[in-house]
């Protein structure tokens, strides 16, 4: 019989950001805060001592992924407690929001997780994959309710009805069909399409009307008889999205043409069309409050742009996302946009504004070491626990430490005492940091003749 390694021989895990050659800096799994964040430009937040969200600042995150593959679809559970991802790693994640700590990780597509959407209720999960399935599961628990199969390739989109019992799909197979999500089996399927594969489908907020994109052309569908009702012509590519506005009366599509196109529902009358030079629209996706609309496009910055739907006229653009952006989901509340890109990352935007932006980070996907010495470049700043002995070589940036202490009397007083602490000697047992905040390391700065800098090393604290 093995005797059980003890908790104080174990070493800390490691999730390591940037090669040494580089500067190292890392976080631990149980720790909260970051190392170096001033020579990385990051900021680590975590919650119950899981790091899985980290702020983007453009530099230094690259090691940080939430997919192991491209994020094809992410989707804000109705109360925005919740966010579900779709990925090409085959696999579907529920992360909680807003702290990004991961509920559930599934793993039963054979193929890549094209799309995912909650049911407006938020107890259940919708996915659809390139393997021709439809899944249905139980939220958050994350368990299999029913497979829906009828597809003969690719399911590309899915959508709830508003009253939830209805899912609409489409496919490669040139077919919208729709489901019973009670009883799991198919109740609709409505004429093929002689132009192509469908690449898109959207409810209208009260359910009187689906809307499907498919090569060029839109078109509407009466229900629950599923008739056709029209078909809206002028793209000149692929319909990649499509989204009605909160109150019905508007229809957005994008398309691989480079151009969004606004529709006047139920006039079936194009309002505007809104070109990006060389850009095609991956997706695209209205606030709640029907004010703006949210269009990623296929270029090699991911760039974003947000959009008033009463002018038509941009209200922001962002850039510097390094994958090209597939999907695009408002928070309930409107004041977070996530984003999904072929970097493998989700990014939750602040709204209108656009900062900070965090990433939600699966630390299994992170690069790992088991070291506890760990080089680090120039000095970094860390706040410790009280209590913590400092690491050899430490520095006390305050060291003043406060200790309460009982005088003869009817009342207690506190007295704040100077002291100093050595480098390495533990604080006493009951007394607080006012002040602690530390320095660790050293650095000299190259100089202007090819001197270098240089790293010490130091051990981090169990």
């Amino acid at each position: 019989m093995k005797t059980p390694k003890k908790k104080s021989d174990e070493k800390p895990e490691i999730y390591a950001l940037k090669k040494e050659n580089e500067g190292l800096s890392f976080s631990r799994k149980e720790f909260l805060g970051a190392i170096g964040t001033l020579g990385a430009g990051m900021a680590l937040l975590s919650v119950e001592g899981h790091a899985e969200k980290i702020e983007d600042t453009g530099t230094g995150v690259s090691d940080f992924k939430s997919h192991s593959d491209a994020v094809k679809s992410v989707c804000f559970s109705p109360d925005g407690k919740m966010l579900a991802s779709g990925s090409s790693d085959n696999t579907i994640k529920l992360w909680s929001i807003p702290d990004g700590k991961i509920i559930k990780k599934i793993k039963q597509h054979t193929e890549e997780v094209t799309t995912v959407c909650f049911s407006p209720d938020g107890k259940t999960l919708a996915s659809a994959s390139n393997d021709k399935t439809i899944r249905l599961w139980s939220v958050p628990d994350g368990n299999l309710q029913k497979t829906l199969k009828g597809h003969t390739y690719g399911v590309r989109s899915l959508c709830f009805s508003p009253d939830g019992k209805s899912l609409a799909s489409c496919s490669d197979d040139n077919t919208v069909r729709l489901w019973s999500v009670q009883q799991g089996n198919l109740t609709t399927q409505l004429q093929s399409y002689s132009d192509g594969k469908v690449y898109a489908v959207c409810f209208s907020p009260y359910g009187k009307i689906l809307a499907s994109g498919s090569d060029q052309n839109i078109k509407l569908w009466s229900l629950p008889d599923g008739q056709l009702l029209n078909t809206l012509e002028g793209h000149t590519g692929s319909i990649n999205s499509l989204c009605f506005s909160p109150d019905g009366r508007i229809l957005a599509s994008g398309s691989t043409d480079h151009a969004m196109k606004f529709w006047r529902i139920p006039e079936f009358e194009l309002i505007q069309t809104k070109e990006e030079l060389g850009k095609q629209v991956n997706a695209l996706t209205f606030s709640p409050d029907g004010r703006m609309v949210a269009t990623a496009y296929e270029n090699n910055s991911g760039m974003l742009k947000l959009w008033s739907v009463n002018d038509r006229k941009t209200l922001n653009t962002f850039m510097g996302q390094s994958g090209d952006i597939n999907a695009v989901c408002f928070s309930p509340d409107g004041q977070t946009l996530a984003t999904g890109s072929n970097d493998d990352k989700i990014r939750l935007l602040t709204m209108p504004e656009g900062k900070p932006a965090y990433i939600l980070f699966d630390p299994a996907n992170t690069e790992k070491t088991d070291a506890r010495r760990v080089r680090q470049m120039g000095p970094e700043t860390l706040t410790m626990p009280c209590g913590t002995p400092l690491p050899a070589g430490a520095t006390c940036i305050c060291d003043c430490i406060s200790s309460s202490r009982s005088y003869p009397g009817s009342h207690t007083i506190c007295t704040c005492d100077t002291i100093t602490i050595p480098a390495g000697s533990p604080l006493s047992a009951g007394m607080i940091c006012i002040c602690n905040t530390i320095t660790v390391g050293t650095y000299s700065p190259p100089t202007y003749y090819g001197g270098g800098g240089y790293y010490t090393t130091y051990w981090y604290p169990n």
